[in-house]
């Protein structure tokens, strides 16, 4: 589940080949997708860079995703919001709201499994 516009992010990301070693590698396979397409879903929110929020995440989406990975027989689902490192706001009141309606599937959030905090006010660790 991810932010509506970007349903194809992580894969573009894995797939580009800038970073490595093998770059002239004309036998050079992409790795396969983390999730299918088929499987991707998008719902309405946006965070933008600064954290503040353009779009409110739309509840009613959640509720439709969910019913209709249900009926796909989907046993886990990963939300993974746009911007959520500089305000999980969003992803959590969507991971609220998928556990609060199902039982069956495991749910996770990105800001569950890497919760670093992006604040250009922190100070950085060298």
């Amino acid at each position: 589940m991810t932010t509506k516009g970007f349903r194809d992010i992580l894969e573009i990301r894995r797939a580009w080949r800038h970073d490595r070693a093998d770059l002239y590698d004309l036998f050079f396979a992409n790795p396969p997708d983390l999730v299918p397409r088929a499987l991707r879903r998008e719902v309405r929110e946006r965070i933008l860079y600064d954290g503040s929020v353009e779009t409110p995440l739309a509840l009613d989406d959640i509720d439709a995703t969910m019913a209709e990975l249900k009926a796909d027989g989907v046993e886990a689902i990963a939300i993974c919001f746009i911007n959520s490192h500089a305000n999980p706001a969003h992803e959590r009141q969507a991971f609220a709201r998928l556990k609060e309606i199902t039982n069956e599937a495991f749910v996770t959030a990105s800001i569950e499994v890497n919760p670093r905090s992006w604040n250009t006010n922190a100070p950085r660790r060298r």
